[in-house]
């Protein structure tokens, strides 16, 4: 009989903790992450016509090659899902975009290549993700965030030392930047006095950063502040409690911890980006305010310290004790935050083991 309790009370709470974990494989973040692949391929054509202006049509061609055809995969099992049709014509119209736009007899025709495949993106987008979600200011905010993530990456490879040394890296960085801004125009009217002081404050900061050419380990920080600022608006109304982001927390850097003793070194470096860019920003505030010191090192250990071991391609056992500390030190924020409450400890436990999949995303999110 004792059994059977016991065996009650554990089903409960599974029961309980997968209702806290969000699935991370469901339709919202299938269309934020191929809303982002679109916004990611205007930006990259809005860049080519950028450079055919400017008289340099040969970074404009690798604009248009294989970052676009890239691109295209992520986007088209959604698309093919939706209308197999739309896809296979967004296909043709990218293919071979680069070579179309250099051979145009005219500029103009050049330019109305760039439109019609712009437009073919749009409508994909709103086949796939519709208007009516993509116009939601907490959807955007994620889209906007991922932006600047992805920008970072592409400004480190094409900027050393205050000289750019890859064009088409460099643009793809200034592009997604330029592209996040016009979706922050987008939903500008909805925000506050202050949401606004803060997001244009940060925003300075960073093209200034831009604009001088500093190194990218000073853009890494100055783009982190814009996307917090955002985070914030972001995650006024989600209905995700703390608790909820601190389980995934958990789960992910354990999977990232398999992966990389796996060899899958990228997977485990997108499970960290996963870790510390959709969950624990979103516990932060609430942390600092609740200890700050506690706040930063888990922040520095995430961000800075086990990224940099990922990629430096650190011994196993050095990223596996470094994820453990870690998660030692995340298990005392369940004693820092009171919405975790006394039975937090056993829920997290399961809700954790809860977990069989994890969305992770693509290698454009191996850099924060």
């Amino acid at each position: 009989m004792i059994k059977n309790i016991h065996i009650v009370l554990l089903l409960a709470l599974v029961t309980i903790s997968v209702s806290m974990v969000p699935a991370f494989a469901d339709v919202d973040n299938a269309k934020t992450d191929f809303a982002v692949s679109v916004d990611e391929a205007l930006a990259h054509i809005k860049a080519a016509g950028d450079d055919l202006n400017s008289n340099h049509p040969d970074v404009a061609e690798s604009h248009l090659g294989q970052p676009l055809t890239d691109l295209y995969a992520t986007m088209k099992p959604e698309l093919d899902k939706t209308n197999s049709a739309m896809s296979t014509q967004l296909n043709q119209t990218l293919t071979g975009l680069g070579d179309k736009v250099i051979k145009s007899p005219t500029s103009q025709d050049a330019q109305n290549a760039l439109n019609d495949a712009s437009q073919a993106l749009v409508d994909a987008r709103t086949a796939v993700v519709g208007d009516v979600l993509y116009t939601n200011i907490h959807f955007k905010v994620d889209v906007i965030n991922d932006l600047l993530e992805n920008s970072i990456d592409p400004y480190g490879v094409g900027l050393v030392n205050g000289t750019i040394v890859s064009p088409i890296d460099y643009e793809t960085a200034t592009s997604f930047v330029w592209q996040s801004q016009q979706l922050y125009a987008d939903i500008k009217p909805q925000l506050t006095t202050s949401e606004i002081a803060g997001i244009d404050g940060n925003y300075s900061n960073l093209l200034g950063a831009y604009n001088n050419k500093v190194s990218v380990d000073d853009v890494d920080p100055l783009t982190d502040k814009v996307k917090a600022a955002f985070s914030v608006v972001g995650g006024q109304t989600q209905d995700t409690s703390l608790s909820t982001y601190y389980a995934n927390v958990k789960s992910l850097l354990s999977q990232a911890k398999a992966s990389y003793a796996s060899g899958d070194h990228d997977t485990a470096l997108n499970l960290v980006t996963q870790a510390y860019l959709d969950n624990f920003e979103f516990i932060e505030p609430t942390l600092a305010d609740q200890n700050a010191t506690l706040e930063g090192n888990l922040e520095d250990s995430i961000r800075g310290d086990l990224r940099d071991m990922i990629k430096n391609g650190t011994s196993v056992s050095g990223v596996s004790a470094q994820i453990d500390m870690i998660q030692s030190q995340l298990d005392g924020v369940a004693s820092v935050i009171p919405e975790f409450g006394p039975l937090a400890g056993s829920v997290f436990v399961l809700a954790i083991a809860a977990i069989v999949a994890i969305r992770v995303k693509g290698n454009r999110l191996t850099q924060f």
